[in-house]
């Protein structure tokens, strides 16, 4: 272990969220870290303890303060967790400070500035940056992410979907012009921490609905890494749900096998792909993903079951939102960036129960 004055000094932006207060709650076990700054906006001035009570223990009297480009900044790496359409004001100020970089919001994900503007409405103001930006998906890209300074964190749906489709796609084993369907199912802290009617207890209780269907603002995500690990960009029809849990994410992913390729294959093609993965698990298709078995923790589970004929699969993949999806995701990002073992604190977030 290092000692106290070697440790990264960290700084939180947007720390008053649910992924910052994830963020937070992962980092207190982080052997290497040191939270010297936490930024918030409306809850600026209000100790962390009174924003969220069950960081008390972790973070005593520590106070949210007010983030501004002008104040002189005490870490060395930082993650933003901030609204879409706001890291690309602060991200380019952050580095040529000399700081690294993980970016919890959309704004580095995308690498077309103009269809990042068409998708959330805002100018982006430093699309020279898209390019340097590494999307932040550890089993895909380590050796991107281990010499980046900026890393953009994916979104939650988006790397679940990923996840079920890149052995597939590397190994081009899905047919070159079939449509791969996707269906997702995400709790209700997937859609943030403000104020919203339809998320309302009353309104959200019992219920499960879709929404953003064949045009949610994650499919642009999956195409653009589908088109990176294929030679051919695949046709993808996406429909999230929202239902009435807090957090976890469960896809379901049907996939039609080029015809030379069998089940078998596909099944031994996902178990060598993801075998040194350290927080991904390929479940027997007879035990199926489960969101119990996963909430609070950084771990995948996935299950390859077969389709009505050879050449047909259906894949589950779940994950925690506000984990896998996002906070431990980005952490798993920062101990490659600094050199650390990838499960470095991750593994001791072990999953709650029930």
């Amino acid at each position: 272990m290092r000692n106290d004055d070697k440790k990264v000094k960290v700084g939180v932006i947007g720390a008053s969220g649910y992924t910052g207060a994830e963020l937070l709650r992962i980092l207190h076990v982080h052997p290497y870290v040191s939270v010297v700054e936490m930024f918030a906006y409306r809850s600026a001035g209000r100790k962390l303890s009174e924003v969220f009570p069950h960081l008390s223990t972790g973070y005593g009297g520590c106070e949210l303060e007010a983030y501004s480009l002008e104040r002189e900044l005490r870490a060395d790496f930082y993650f933003l967790c901030v609204p879409h359409g706001h890291s690309h004001e602060i991200v380019p100020f952050l580095l040529e400070k000399g700081k690294r970089v993980i970016d919890l919001s959309a704004d580095y994900r995308l690498k077309d500035s103009s269809l990042f503007e068409s998708i959330y409405g805002v100018k982006h103001t430093s699309a020279e940056l898209l390019k340097e930006a590494v999307y932040g998906m550890p089993e895909l890209f380590y050796r991107k992410i281990k010499g980046a300074r900026l890393v953009a964190n994916p979104g939650c749906l988006a790397r679940a979907a990923i996840l079920s489709l890149a052995p597939l796609l590397m190994n081009r084993l899905i047919e070159g012009d079939s449509m791969i369907v996707i269906d997702a199912k995400t709790g209700v802290s997937g859609a943030g921490r403000k104020i919203r009617d339809d998320l309302m207890f009353s309104e959200m209780n019992e219920d499960m609905r879709p929404y953003s269907p064949v045009f949610h603002r994650h499919v642009s995500e999956i195409e653009q890494v589908a088109g990176e690990l294929s030679d051919k960009k695949p046709e993808i029809l996406f429909v999230p749900h929202i239902i009435s849990i807090d957090r976890g994410i469960i896809t379901t992913c049907y996939i039609k096998l080029s015809r030379k390729n069998t089940f078998t294959e596909a099944k031994e093609t996902f178990a060598e792909f993801y075998g040194k993965s350290p927080f991904i698990r390929i479940l027997a298709p007879e035990n199926l993903p489960s969101v119990k078995r996963i909430r609070g923790s950084n771990l995948v589970e996935i299950a390859i079951v077969k389709g009505k004929d050879e050449n047909s699969l259906i894949i589950f993949t779940c994950l925690d939102n506000l984990v896998s999806g996002a906070s431990g995701n980005a952490i798993h990002c920062f101990n490659i960036m600094n050199q650390f073992d990838e499960d470095t604190c991750l593994s001791a977030i072990i999953p709650l129960y029930p």
